[in-house]
């Protein structure tokens, strides 16, 4: 092969290679951001930033104000656009992010009905950029959240909540490092209100009879304590397998299953009917005799009866009609 040919067979084979590393290699000379704005105004600002990310702007009319920021360090295009989101917040405004690369900013006021983003339970914002968050609450009633919650967002700016009942579905509305901060809350909160159950199955006592008197213990307990209606449990009566079934959190739950088996005990009595078999007696005569006692008993109505007297009235009784029956 002549020398020529090899040479430029080798000068095609090196430009390859370089066109290979560059490819592989990862661009190190990425843009770099100064953020050095001292007495700027404040739409000087807004057009600087749009000629170097490459947007369009279109600003509000009564946008106004002097911008003095000074760093330190050179920041990427990423870090660049979060650092003109969270200058444009500290002055009170918003950027609402349009197709075809356009912004808009606003005051942050005006942002909750604009057409801001609206992501999922599962996706989180970045840093003050405005979003909708759609977050669904599984263990706890959002009506009873969404006063809560209220106080913890800024509901003067940007911020916004709204609850759902039939859904327990909660919307929230404002910078997305606030909503969250929100999100995380309300999963904590939705956490502890998840309720387990335990199942007893009893043996001696009656499931009804058992819910009825726990349901009454707790209630009085509670009304004295004011305690909050997470920590009462609930009991529900299986009828066709006697068993008790509550439900609730896991300290006040264990608390009623205690005292639900407390109560299971086997009575030392079926009832208040006892059954004597006599050796001597007629049954139909002692029956009579305990009759009449128990008449003059009820006689007597309140008055206090002591057990001598009482015994002494069982036997005169047998003995007069232990003579009446021998007389016959």
């Amino acid at each position: 092969m002549p020398a020529k040919r090899r040479f430029i067979t080798s000068r095609k084979c090196g430009a390859m290679l370089l066109v290979a590393s560059a490819l592989l290699v990862p661009n190190v000379f990425a843009s770099q951001y100064s953020a050095n704005f001292k007495g700027t105004d404040i739409n000087e600002f807004i057009a600087t930033v749009g000629r170097a990310l490459h947007k369009t702007m279109i600003i509000e009319p009564n946008v106004r104000g002097k911008i003095n920021i000074r760093s330190y360090d050179t920041l990427n295009e990423e870090q660049y656009y979060q650092f003109f989101l969270s200058v444009l917040e500290v002055y009170g405004y918003a950027v609402i992010e349009m197709d075809n690369n356009i912004l808009k900013i606003i005051k942050d006021k005006n942002a909750k009905s604009s057409a801001i983003p609206v992501i999922g339970a599962d996706e989180t914002g970045q840093g003050d950029e405005v979003v909708t968050r759609i977050v669904p609450v599984y263990n706890v009633p959002v009506r009873d959240l969404t006063p809560i919650l209220r106080q913890i967002n800024d509901n003067s700016g940007a911020g916004n909540i709204v609850a759902h009942d039939a859904s327990n579905v909660i919307m929230i509305t404002g910078r997305a490092s606030k909503v969250n901060r929100i999100v995380e809350m309300i999963r904590r909160v939705d956490k502890q209100g998840d309720q387990e159950v335990s199942v007893i199955a009893l043996k001696y006592a009656s499931a009804s009879e058992l819910v009825r008197i726990v349901e009454k213990v707790i209630s009085n307990s509670n009304s004295k304590s004011k305690s909050s209606n997470v920590l009462i449990p609930k009991l529900v009566a299986d009828e066709r397998t006697n068993s008790v079934v509550v439900s609730g959190e896991k300290r006040a739950r264990n608390r009623a299953v205690k005292l639900v088996k407390l109560l299971d005990n086997e009575q030392e009595s079926s009832g208040n009917t006892k059954v004597v078999r006599l050796k001597y007696a007629q049954a139909k005569e002692v029956a009579a005799v305990l009759t009449g006692v128990a008449s003059s008993i009820k006689k007597d109505g309140n008055k206090k009866t002591n057990q001598s007297k009482l015994a002494k009235n069982i036997k005169k009784t047998i003995s007069e009609n232990t003579m009446q029956s021998k007389h016959f």
